[in-house]
């Protein structure tokens, strides 16, 4: 879907007609333009999610 809103804003379409076109609302169209714009394809990928891969502090002790 990213990679197809950034194409339609490629042939000057406006944000309206690509989010009728994509089927997006269109904050999204704008999110994504305005990654694309700023981070060029690399503001196309997820960011990554806070704490995703962390270890607890502390692990929950075993009990028999």
């Amino acid at each position: 879907m990213r990679a197809r809103i950034i194409l339609a804003c490629a042939r000057g379409l406006s944000n309206s007609e690509v989010s009728r076109l994509v089927g997006v609302s269109l904050p999204t169209v704008g999110t994504w333009r305005s990654r694309f714009v700023v981070h060029r394809v690399d503001g196309l990928y997820d960011e990554p999610v806070p704490f995703e891969n962390s270890v607890p502090a502390t692990r929950p002790a075993h009990t028999r």
